[in-house]
């Protein structure tokens, strides 16, 4: 049955995705168009191509966008229930969404973290979740779908940022890819609205121009920034070829967190798509309780080479990371969240209580530049 919706209600229902879903490292590669009927929704550009092997965030990021659009709308303003028809070729990534009324529908408990959306990487307080919140979370989930969190990170954070280090820092078109959406100054970050300001890393002033200077296009960058990289790598191998990642420490400890993993059995883009559905419901409900959130995706990024797909993909992680080494990382990921061998982790993310009064919230692009009519 065809639904009359009118173009403001359309206008809420995109403005408050953009402002509640995720994109990874924000990316926001969405347009949406409203036909009248339904409203369809493609990719603009495919970030992340030279690290994402068969579209594995993107994938995801069309579930967190599936969830926040029925969250939206059992708003008692719209009361519509939204049917998903996906889109799951890499090539194609995209969803229709049409729309059928149903004043009946309870609002959704979420509807408050909408507006929060919190994504915080300073260091927190707390390291660890109350209890009644896991429960919460665990109700979220879908079947095949499994949340783990751990206090025990130093190994794996170690790890973490290696991976990083090595396919991230040696190649200037990925590290772009990666870091395309940073801001170094207020003005650009309010300017552009789809990028993340410096001060919501925890680092330092000197460490964030550092990392300005390492990302300018520059000729000084080119002659400066690429050959330090690389000695600083060749040294972490050199480091790395010698002591086992059992016994290492970790270099790159932060303030007290608590780190969450979501597994899945099955990597089927279709699958994922239900795995990002609930990766955002964990992420809001976290927002809602006071909880700021930091996703580590370099991990997961690493691990998806795992899947059918990303033989599709660039080869870039495999010339960086053996197959072994993707081996070791998985094991330590297993042991450090106690999961299952067979489970794939597709979501990591660092949580806790942050220090300052206030939560960061990620700037999300203006309506009128990813809605047409």
């Amino acid at each position: 049955m065809d639904t009359s919706v009118s173009k403001e209600t359309i206008r809420t229902i995109v403005e408050n995705t953009i402002r509640g879903a995720t994109s990874a490292d924000n990316q926001q590669p969405w347009k949406f168009t409203w036909d009248g009927k339904k409203l369809a929704i493609r990719e603009a550009f495919q970030g992340l191509k030279h690290a994402d092997p068969g579209r594995f965030l993107n994938t995801l990021n069309l579930g967190t966008m599936a969830e926040t659009i029925d969250i939206v709308t059992s708003m008692n303003s719209i009361g519509l229930k939204p049917e998903f028809s996906y889109s799951l070729d890499p090539a194609e990534l995209g969803m229709e969404v049409t729309f059928s009324e149903d004043y009946s529908r309870t609002p959704d408990e979420l509807l408050d973290a909408i507006e929060k959306r919190w994504c915080d990487r300073r260091t927190f307080t707390s390291d660890s979740v109350n209890q009644s919140v896991i429960q919460a979370l665990q109700d979220d989930l879908c079947d095949g779908i499994k949340l783990y969190f751990s206090t025990e990170c130093d190994k794996f954070n170690f790890v973490d940022n290696m991976n990083w280090a090595k396919v991230f820092m040696t190649h200037r078109q990925c590290k772009n890819d990666m870091y395309h959406w940073l801001r170094f100054s207020k003005r650009h970050a309010e300017r552009t609205r789809d990028g993340m300001y410096w001060e919501t890393f925890r680092d330092s002033w000197m460490g964030a121009r550092i990392l300005q200077i390492m990302m300018s296009p520059s000729l000084f960058a080119n002659v400066f920034a690429r050959p330090v990289t690389n000695i600083a790598v060749r040294a972490f191998r050199i480091f790395e070829s010698r002591v086992p990642l059992s016994k290492r420490k970790n270099l790159f400890s932060g303030g007290p967190e608590a780190l969450g993993c979501i597994t899945v059995t099955d990597t089927s883009s279709e699958f994922l798509v239900e795995a990002g559905r609930c990766v955002i419901r964990i992420w809001m409900r976290l927002n809602l309780e006071g909880y700021s959130y930091q996703p580590k995706l370099t991990s997961p990024l690493i691990f998806s080479y795992r899947r059918p797909e990303a033989e599709r993909g660039p080869d870039l992680a495999r010339n960086v990371i053996s197959g072994a080494e993707i081996d070791e990382c998985l094991g330590i990921c297993h042991e450090t969240f106690k999961s299952g061998e067979d489970e794939i982790p597709v979501w990591i993310f660092r949580t806790g209580l942050p220090i300052a009064p206030r939560n960061y919230t990620t700037l999300r692009k203006d309506v009128n530049d990813v809605l047409s009519f």
